[in-house]
């Protein structure tokens, strides 16, 4: 039986080479760190991208 590739964040972060998965790590601490806020954009966005997997199916 096949896995069935996972949708939104995941299945973006599925894609990514290892270098690239470091670096994306690097790139949402960095802004969470200097701005804690930020969190509730990167949940946002999280959101947002679940909403479009689901509508295109």
């Amino acid at each position: 039986m096949e896995k069935e590739p996972r949708t939104g964040f995941m299945g973006e972060w599925d894609r990514l080479s290892s270098n690239m998965k470091i670096v994306a790590v690097i790139l949402l601490i960095i802004p969470i760190y200097l701005y804690p806020p930020s969190v509730f954009l990167y949940m946002g966005y999280a959101v947002y991208l679940n909403v479009r997997d689901k509508r295109k199916k």
